[in-house]
């Protein structure tokens, strides 16, 4: 087994973790306080992300694992902008790069999706219809279940974009028609074969 050093840059702050690999090249676990991904993202920490609130009256877990995706269905839906996983168990890269994947989840992990509809750092997205350019759509679902509950008002602003790599923002005042409200940071590393619900 090989180890290798690798420096992840998060919110200006510069991370060294420890990556293990095979001798075949495969992946092992990254460790660092921030998380982190190894080039074949398989690995992912949720530090730095910390959500707060309600999905209608269940109580948001810590989440333990964040990504963004690199093959969501429809790239031109959010006008480029990444679409994002967050959840409250530990998840691999390859685990969510199967369609149906929600389904193979833990019992009881929350998840939550959210598509933002920008690159562009600093600009804030509000909830929209669908996501779109310009605009945001944010799901959660409690596993095995694979029903979305949509949210229908909100906001994310982007703190720092690097393409391909991780991006990191605020979700402000993100709401459900049943009640409950989310706050919160995120950072999330990229999964390049990780696919949407």
């Amino acid at each position: 087994m090989r180890h290798h050093l690798a420096t992840f840059v998060l919110g200006g702050a510069a991370l060294v973790a420890a990556v293990a690999c095979s001798s075949n090249g495969g992946s092992g676990a990254s460790s660092g306080s921030d998380g982190g991904s190894d080039s074949s993202g398989d690995s992912s920490s949720g530090g730095g992300t910390s959500i707060t609130g309600t999905y209608g009256t269940a109580t948001v877990q810590p989440i333990v694992t964040s990504y963004w995706i690199g093959i969501p269905d429809d790239p031109s839906e959010s006008g480029g902008g990444p679409y994002l996983y967050f959840f409250s168990e530990a998840v691999t890269c390859e685990q969510i790069s199967t369609k149906g994947w929600a389904a193979t989840l833990p019992t009881g992990t929350q998840t939550l999706e959210v598509i933002v509809g920008t690159k562009t750092v600093g600009m804030t997205v509000m909830d929209s219809v669908n996501a779109a350019p310009n605009g945001l759509e944010v799901n959660y679902l409690t596993a095995p279940s694979t029903s979305e509950t949509r949210a229908h008002s909100g906001s994310v602003t982007l703190t720092s974009y690097v393409s391909d790599t991780s991006v990191t923002g605020t979700i402000t005042d993100v709401t459900w028609p049943a009640g409950g409200t989310i706050n919160g940071t995120f950072s999330a590393v990229y999964c390049p074969t990780g696919v949407e619900l």
